[in-house]
């Protein structure tokens, strides 16, 4: 499902099935060659998300971010269930800001999810660097009672610095 320069968008109560390390289950992204070059309050929710390089991208990538363009905003990634998935959930500026509420909560990575929740910037969408705005991961179930990897105590999915992801299941 690709949503580019829109607003005000569900994406609910659906089964999205890829092929092993396809490329994106859900994508948001900017384009220089569309007319509002700018995405405001989607919402990814209820979904059960497999099979896919990454389950949910936010790429801001295009335009000058000093006049508003290529900026992605309000962003809620829900209630979903991710299998099967290198990454689950990614936030990315590349030429773009991403600002405003960012949320990730309610999630379940299971069987096969590297990483969770990761955040990055130039493009980067192995969770190095930062975006504009604080990621709030909290409430997820990260495929371990211990919490998620890498940037957090345990041995779940990976969650990148700078996240906010307690507390978890």
């Amino acid at each position: 499902i690709i949503l580019t320069d829109t607003n005000d968008v569900d994406v609910e109560d659906n089964t999205i099935t890829g092929q092993p390390d396809s490329d994106q289950g859900v994508l948001a992204t900017t384009s220089s060659s569309g007319p509002v070059d700018q995405i405001s309050s989607v919402n990814v929710t209820n979904n059960n998300i497999t099979e896919f390089g990454i389950g949910v991208v936010a790429l801001a990538s295009s335009g000058d971010s000093s006049d508003g363009n290529g900026d992605i905003s309000n962003i809620n990634v829900s209630n979903n269930t991710f299998d099967n998935s290198t990454d689950a959930i990614s936030f990315v500026e590349d030429g773009g800001t991403i600002s405003g509420s960012l949320d990730a909560n309610e999630n379940s990575f299971e069987n096969g999810v590297d990483a969770g929740v990761l955040a990055g910037d130039g493009g980067n969408f192995d969770g190095s660097g930062t975006v504009g705005s604080t990621v709030n991961a909290t409430s997820n179930w990260w495929g371990s009672s211990d919490g998620p990897g890498d940037a957090g105590p345990g041995s779940g999915a990976n969650v990148s610095s700078g996240i906010t992801f307690r507390p978890f299941y």
